[in-house]
């Protein structure tokens, strides 16, 4: 390769051979500093594949060697200068870069030797230079160095103590980082110092193992305590590892310890919670087991060894798969497989084989357990036998079906409680509830029958039967209180039976001499009616089901029926009781207004009377005593009214008086001889010779006997006949009034004690009364400790009465105290003021006064009153007490305020007639309470009195 294209001789042929082909690479440089020539491995190292681009720069660009700027800049110029002057020169190795000249190729580090080659006069005609390409080993040694730094910083940044040792073993180099973690110094740990720092229990094994390792060229790996700088000792995980020379030999040794200290700990902790999780496992009666995370079952809890007689050995990793029924295997391993593979939860319903060979049902799950940095540690699962859960779900399933089917009759049974709601009377809800029964249950025969009796009698009240039983249709013999209804009425309790377990029943009596009439029985159910109270009213029944035997469920709809019936037939009773008693209250109604206009006509036509002038004195008397007597009558009347509201409302005392018993009808015969008399009645009185006492109250005892009395007077024709008895036995005191009269129908008889009960009257209506007296002497006789009851064989044939009372065992006559009527007085005259919003009463009243004598002045307001009382002074007051403008007790205290009438009567004359009003009355002042109309005697008898002070 040379520049010039003259043919050369032989010698510089092969000059150029050998210049071409040497393996280094050299450049041939004119003395003036121009290459000459360059060979192929001077192409190779700057070229290779790139082309020319260099070698034709340097040859022909005009390049100069001794002007390159790259060389001048990194001093490799004064070099070649030397050489230029005739020096064999070395030149330093540098990076040379093409780049600078605009070439483009890679920088090489280029190491040369600078040779020039001289004439024959010693002048230096050229220089070669050699080339060397440095740049794979300066790159080397640079990576060397960067690791070697890499290395140191790791040292220093790692918490890990980082260690060497020669190939023997022996520490050399010091390791800030073990002298950091241990304190001790560079002389205590050089050579096998380090072994003092070692726990004495770890120290033998730790040299042991070393000293195995370097005979052997091996890893070294152990775990060992240091004593740490602050004197505790710390677990440190040890590795070292061998590096080796060219020649296989070891060169040294490179170690780490790695503070395990608190790894320890977790791994002490977590076995001591293994161990504690696999005894709580190992008594649990759940059967629990654990798996790996690639789902080999590793352990399994004594339960699943009690439950499939197995070994643990033989169910271990995937040995379970023996207990699953054949019909569940492929499923439990295709959900556990996914389950290994997503890390997710496994759940499946599966079979496993007991001891016993039998497949119960478990539900299995198994869930994944994750350490800290969420890796899967392990699978805790459960297996929960839910055999019986599955046959309840089948059972369940199948009663779905059947509950469907009753869906119909449920609503049946609410379309039937709305029927039976609307029905009113007894035989409408029971000829609707056989229906009913028929339709909901499938019957051919449905029969409802209620008490009729004490004794378990019962009447049929409805029928309903199928085609079926069509001929039957006219039967209507009711039971008669024996037999199967009866037990059933008499123990509360629903019978189901077949037709078998009908026949054989102790209680069947079959339908003797009501064979041939009585519908045939298929299969019996029957249910008892019941009240609220719990009590027995009657039978529901039915027979002969279309589809099958009667069940459980026919018997609860039975049973619902049954409760709605008996529920309405209560109500329709009470119905039937409320229209009873809103007729007998229509019936007193229309009798009081009956009893009291008869005193009133004779009392209107007396006034009448008395409004014509010039009557002589006896007519004038004979009209006062009309008056008198029907004006008694009401009050007779309204007496008995306020009786009854007291009595039944329990504000009656009585007072406590040994009394005989024989004075008292004696006294009792005394009030009611006139009527008895009028009526043209024989009345026959009898009594033991025995003592007959009772402890009570003689008044009340009075009125009791002498309100049956009267009854049997009223209810018996005209000369009839009335006897009154009295008897003793050992402890009671029996009174008995027995007539030939009108007597007590029985479906009265219940109810003859009632309020406002009657039966029909004599045609002399002038002595009925308001049906009241009765029950008075029902609740008089009870406050008594005694017992009241009736007695009738039916109407026309008469009755009896009979009041047993507690006999006293004393002998000694019974003190009664005679209330008689005090007679008028004559009477000295008083002023009296009588205050009444009542014009009419006022002025009757202040008549009557005057006439006897008295001077009277009369206010009809209360405030009047009272001013009239201060201005006057009255002696007597006599006030109402239901007066406009202030009610007459307030004015008795206005009275009672002023000195001037401290010492005045006040006298209460007032419809008011209880004995709270009269407690009132006296407590405001008043010195007397008389109830309106004002018993005249009574009134004259205080007046006097009063003058009499």
């Amino acid at each position: 390769m040379s520049v010039d294209p003259t043919p050369a001789s032989t010698p510089e042929i092969r000059f150029r051979e050998v210049f071409d082909q040497a393996p280094i690479s050299m450049q041939l440089v004119a003395a003036d500093g121009r290459t000459l020539q360059v060979n192929k491995a001077w192409e190779a190292m700057w070229q290779g594949s790139l082309g020319d681009a260099l070698k034709e720069y340097v040859l022909h660009g005009g390049y100069n060697l001794l002007s390159d700027p790259q060389l001048e800049a990194k001093g490799v110029t004064p070099y070649l200068r030397r050489a230029f002057a005739g020096e064999a020169v070395n030149v330093p190795a540098i990076l040379y870069d093409p780049a600078e000249m605009g070439i483009i190729a890679r920088p090489r580090w280029v190491t040369s030797r600078a040779q020039p080659i001289k004439d024959a006069q010693g002048r230096v005609a050229e220089v070669m230079l050699m080339h060397e390409d440095i740049t794979d080993r300066v790159e080397a040694d640079d990576s060397l160095r960067l690791s070697e730094q890499r290395f140191r910083s790791l040292v220093t940044a790692s918490s890990q103590i980082v260690w060497n040792s020669d190939s023997e073993g022996l520490i050399i180099d010091d390791s800030p980082s073990w002298r950091l973690f241990t304190g001790q110094t560079y002389e205590q740990w050089k050579g096998v110092g380090w072994l003092d720092a070692i726990h004495p229990d770890d120290r033998q094994r730790a040299a042991s193992i070393w000293t195995s390792a370097i005979a052997n060229k091996a890893v070294y790996q152990t775990e060992y305590r240091i004593m740490h700088a602050d004197g505790d000792y710390r677990w440190t995980s040890v590795r070292a590892v061998p590096l080796y020379h060219g020649d296989g030999s070891i060169r040294e040794w490179i170690g780490t310890n790695t503070d395990i200290t608190e790894q320890r700990r977790a791994e002490e902790a977590l076995r001591n919670n293994e161990q504690r999780l696999r005894f709580m496992f190992d008594s649990m009666q759940q059967k629990i087991f654990t798996a790996t995370p690639d789902g080999k079952v590793d352990y399994f809890n004594p339960a699943w060894i009690q439950f499939s007689g197995l070994s643990p050995e033989s169910i271990r990793d995937w040995g379970w798969t023996q207990m699953i029924h054949p019909d569940d295997i492929d499923e439990s391993i295709r959900v556990w497989t996914r389950s290994l593979e997503h890390g997710e939860a496994f759940q499946v319903e599966q079979r496993c084989r007991r001891a016993d060979g039998q497949y119960r049902w478990h539900l299995s799950r198994a869930v994944p357990m994750r350490d800290e940095a969420g890796r899967l540690a392990m699978w805790i699962g459960s297996n929960t036998d839910i055999h019986e859960v599955k046959i309840v779900e089948s059972e369940l399933a199948r009663r779905l079906q059947a509950e469907r089917r009753h869906s119909a009759v449920l609503a049946k049974v609410a379309a039937a409680s709305n029927q039976l709601h609307t029905a009113v009377s007894v035989d409408d809800i029971a000829r609707d509830l056989v229906g009913i029964v028929r339709d909901i249950l499938g019957v051919h025969q449905a029969v409802i029958s209620l008490n009729a009796g004490d004794n378990w009698a019962q009447s049929i009240n409805a029928v309903s039967m199928s085609d079926k039983y069509a001929r039957y249709a006219g039967y209507t013999a009711p039971p008669d209180g024996t037999g199967i209804y009866a037990t059933v009425c008499r123990t509360n309790k629903a019978m189901r039976m077949t037709q078998d377990e009908l026949e054989r029943h102790p209680d069947w009596k079959g339908f003797g001499a009501h064979r041939g009439q009585h519908p045939p029985m298929r299969g019996w159910l029957a249910v008892p009616l019941k009240a609220h109270d719990g009590a027995n009213i009657g039978l529901l029944q039915a027979s002969d089901k279309e589809d099958g035997e009667f069940t459980e469920e026919d018997e609860a709809i039975l049973t619902q029926l049954a409760s709605l019936a008996a529920t309405g037939f209560e109500n329709a009773r009470l119905y039937d009781t409320l229209q009873e008693q809103h007729r007998r209250k229509d019936e007193f109604l229309a009798m009081l207004a009956h009893e009291l206009r008869n005193p009133l006509a004779p009392i209107r036509a007396a006034a009448d009377l008395l409004s014509i002038a010039n009557l002589g004195e006896d007519r004038i008397r004979q009209t006062s005593a009309v008056i008198s007597r029907q004006v008694q009558h009401m009050s007779s009347l309204v007496d008995d009214l306020l009786d009854i509201s007291r009595v039944t409302r329990g504000l009656v005392e009585l007072a406590g008086a040994d009394l005989d018993i024989k004075r008292v009808v004696a006294d009792a015969v005394e009030q009611v001889r006139p009527l008895v008399e009028a009526r043209l009645h024989e009345l026959t009185v009898t009594s033991s010779a025995e003592p007959a006492h009772v402890r009570g109250d003689h008044k009340r005892l009075v009125q009791i006997v002498a309100n049956i009395l009267n009854n049997a007077a009223k209810y018996t024709q005209r000369g009839g006949r009335i006897v009154v008895r009295t008897e003793t036995t050992g402890s009671d005191v029996v009174i008995s009034v027995e007539d030939n009269g009108a007597g007590v129908p029985p479906e009265l008889q219940p109810y003859v004690f009632d309020l406002f009960s009657q039966a029909e009257r004599s045609a002399d209506r002038a002595q009925g009364g308001l049906g009241i007296g009765l029950a008075l002497v029902k609740s008089l006789v009870g406050l008594h400790g005694g017992q009241v009851t009736c007695h009738s064989d039916g109407p026309g044939t008469g009755s009896r009465f009979t009041v047993t009372l507690p006999r006293l065992a004393s002998d000694a006559a019974a003190s009664v105290q005679d209330g008689r009527k005090l007679p008028v007085q004559p009477t000295h005259r008083l002023r009296i003021l009588v205050v009444d919003d009542n014009v009419d009463a006022a002025r009757m009243l202040a008549m009557y006064l005057e006439a006897a004598g008295h001077e009277v002045m009369v206010e009809h307001k209360a405030l009047a009153g009272l001013q009239r009382a201060l201005r006057d002074k009255p002696a007597v007051c006599i006030l109402d007490i239901g007066l406009p403008d202030m009610d007459g007790n307030e004015l008795a205290r206005a009275l009672r305020r002023h000195p001037d009438m401290a010492g005045a009567l006040l006298v209460a004359a007032t419809g008011y007639g209880s004995e709270r009003d009269r407690e009132n009355a006296l407590a405001a002042g008043f010195d007397h309470h008389l109830v309106k109309p004002v018993n005249s005697s009574v009134l004259s008898g205080l007046l006097a009195a009063t003058r009499a002070r």
